[in-house]
């Protein structure tokens, strides 16, 4: 099933209530016709009707919603847009970035690998490449400040999931109080991600479906599931 929503690449929370006449698993995928990804969410249907949403700050003209359950003859799905809240005022530098990694984001699919692309005033920087050759999808240089993406990390995830990622290379140089510590770049790069109204299942699936289950990782996981939670 594939709900077309009309939303004229202006913000909005995309509601999705969802009814369903006994317990199923539900996979749902909000993507453009570039087949890149706003969000995409895994739900157990336990009750009659549930509804779910999704911030979606940055959205193209037309977003599909594409619907896969265990028994779609029993499940009906009521969708409605949303106002969605303004975004956090920046400061001139912090607004540059933001515009920067929002256009490689939702625009991933234009960006070539083994190239740089540059901010605005030139102040940031992206060496895309095909690969860092590390278990990571991104690295900020301690020195000169520029980010490297590994676009076989990028290029199959959402694009909240990229904005988190971005933001949290950000915070280790322009955030944190001290550059190398990896939990104060979660949680200095999810103040910034979740001012933009991104969801925040996508930022937590950064961590469960990319970051893999490393000791470090589930004390970093754990530890931004509980700031998170401040959110919800």
């Amino acid at each position: 099933m594939v709900v077309k929503l009309l939303t004229l690449n202006k913000p909005h929370e995309v509601e999705l209530k969802l009814n369903s006449n006994f317990p199923q698993n539900v996979n749902v995928i909000g993507y453009d016709k570039n087949n890149q990804k706003y969000f995409d969410r895994n739900v157990y249907l336990n009750q009659p009707e549930i509804k779910l949403r999704f911030g979606c700050p940055i959205t193209p003209n037309n977003l599909y919603v594409k619907i896969n359950a265990n028994n779609k003859e029993n499940l009906k799905v009521t969708p409605k847009l949303n106002n969605l809240g303004s975004t956090f005022i920046f400061d001139s530098s912090t607004r540059e970035f933001v515009e920067f990694i929002q256009e490689f984001c939702t625009n991933y699919h234009k960006y070539k690998a083994q190239k740089t692309y540059y901010s605005r005033s030139k102040k940031f920087k992206i060496v895309h490449l095909n690969t860092i050759g590390e278990t990571t999808p991104a690295r900020i240089h301690k020195t000169k400040h520029f980010i490297e993406v590994g676009k076989d990390y990028f290029k199959d995830i959402s694009i909240p999931m990229r904005v988190f990622i971005l933001c949290h290379e950000y915070a280790h140089i322009y955030m944190n109080t001290v550059p190398e510590n990896e939990f104060e770049a979660d949680i200095n790069g999810a103040k910034l991600y979740l001012k933009l109204n991104y969801p925040i299942i996508e930022l937590l699936y950064s961590f469960t479906k990319i970051f893999g289950e490393s000791p470090e990782t589930i004390k970093r996981s754990i530890a931004i599931t509980n700031y998170v939670k401040q959110y919800d």
